[in-house]
């Protein structure tokens, strides 16, 4: 991609309606390629697809998704947050209890990336068709 323009090299038709010209925008970045630096990364997809509908603690999180380090868990769940994904609820007490959930923004991703699933999976087994 090149400024604002797509995967085909035409401007991005999403950003063209935000800006509300046809013009090119050099300054600006596809706004898509925004969304997907917000959900970027190895852990991102699977805290969010944990988190689902309910709250959930760190130390919940941390064994639901095999393989991810404190650090890790950390760092994401703090980007997460930062974008507005998800929201981080404190509790004053001892020992110190903290909560995480999607926010609305987190939830109205949840059927977006059921959808990704869905076409990833009618695309793996359109290849497996045409290759078996």
């Amino acid at each position: 991609m090149k400024n604002s323009h797509c995967i085909n090299g035409e401007i991005c038709p999403i950003n063209a309606v935000k800006q509300g010209t046809n013009i090119h925008n050099p300054g600006t970045e596809c706004i898509i390629t925004q969304a997907l630096k917000m959900i970027d990364g190895k852990w991102k997809l699977p805290i969010i697809c944990t988190l689902g509908q309910q709250v959930v603690r760190f130390n919940e999180l941390k064994r639901e998704i095999p393989g991810i380090t404190s650090m890790m868990l950390t760092s994401s769940l703090k980007e997460l947050e930062e974008c507005g994904i998800i929201n981080r609820e404190s509790y004053n007490e001892v020992p110190p209890k903290v909560e995480y959930s999607l926010t609305d923004a987190g939830l109205s991703l949840v059927p977006i990336l059921f959808d990704l699933g869905y076409w990833g999976s009618k695309l793996n087994t359109t290849k497996d068709m045409v290759n078996g």
